[in-house]
């Protein structure tokens, strides 16, 4: 088997994935509309450094999102393996008593 991450079942992960993107992508932008509401941004260079912040921090969440993402396919994986494997116990022992 590969280390990697796959898409098994493609279409109800993928579905599943862009939504968390989405989600993601709204809650960003909320965020920037209400920063710009409420921080009274004036000129240019408080709008690109407001730009600059909130892309920073759809960047860091999607990162996050994809690191928690594989880290539980990770898991999964590790514990498909572990069900495939029989267990030691179960092998006959080379010295019968």
């Amino acid at each position: 088997m590969h280390n990697r991450i796959t898409f098994m079942n493609g279409n109800k992960k993928i579905a599943n994935l862009v939504g968390w993107l989405l989600l993601l992508l709204v809650i960003g932008l909320n965020t920037f509309i209400i920063w710009a509401v409420f921080a009274d941004l004036d000129g240019l260079r408080d709008w690109l450094l407001a730009i600059l912040a909130m892309s920073a921090f759809a960047l860091g969440g999607s990162l996050l999102f994809w690191q928690y993402y594989a880290w539980l396919v990770r898991k999964r994986q590790s514990r498909r393996r572990k069900q495939a494997t029989p267990p030691a116990a179960s092998e006959k022992s080379p010295h019968p008593e």
